[in-house]
């Protein structure tokens, strides 16, 4: 990540979205809310989140070292080329494997209606309580500068908020409600609707479970 951030910007200063990639050229884990609430902003927006950052303080200070890899974390390595035997004449070839009947997978029970407005309502409560500006909280979650969350993306909120125990059946139908035209993302127009939390718990109470 220093190579590619000291040939993008040798000068030690670096935009948020530069420093995102080179994150994710070199496969590190940036979390959203450390670029946010950084102290090593060189500038900000109107909102006060950071576009500009000094980069070399930032990696040296604010990001975690990648774990260390214990014995036998590099999997399994291939065979010595003195160990290794050719294929010979006389090897018969493998009979096919018989094909293994198809098992219908469970699907994924459908969360209640009363459990969804639960946890609905406890999101709303901690993002109103966290974030001041809507927009603000949207490009936090949305990591690769799209314009659009898609569900991993917006799964994040639920670290930022400590509400993993929220059941995935939950998770999924508070999806399907913010996702509107159900495109699988979810835009800033959506996502704003989040605050607008009468709404959809009055859609929530006329589903019939």
């Amino acid at each position: 990540m220093k190579d590619v951030l000291s040939k993008r910007a040798p000068e030690g200063m670096c935009s948020t979205r530069e420093l995102i990639l080179a994150a994710k050229i070199a496969n590190v884990e940036v979390p959203p809310e450390v670029v946010a609430n950084t102290h090593y902003a060189a500038c900000k927006d109107n909102i006060g989140a950071p576009t500009r950052i000094h980069w070399k303080p930032f990696m040296n200070h604010e990001l975690q070292p990648p774990p260390l890899r214990g014995p036998g974390g590099f999997g399994e390595l291939p065979p010595l080329r003195k160990n290794s035997r050719r294929p010979s004449a006389d090897d018969a070839p493998a009979a096919a494997p018989a094909s293994a009947p198809m098992v219908e997978q469970p699907t994924m029970p459908r969360a209640s209606s009363k459990e969804t407005a639960y946890w609905f309502g406890l999101l709303v409560s901690k993002m109103k309580d966290r974030f001041t500006e809507v927009r603000r909280a949207f490009r936090l979650l949305d990591e690769d500068c799209n314009g659009f969350l898609s569900a991993d993306e917006f799964k994040r909120i639920l670290v930022m908020f400590n509400m993993q125990s929220m059941p995935d059946p939950v998770f999924n139908r508070i999806i399907q409600l913010i996702d509107k035209n159900g495109n699988d993302v979810i835009t800033f127009a959506e996502f704003a609707e989040l605050t607008n939390k009468p709404s959809v718990l009055e859609e929530l109470k006329a589903q019939v479970d």
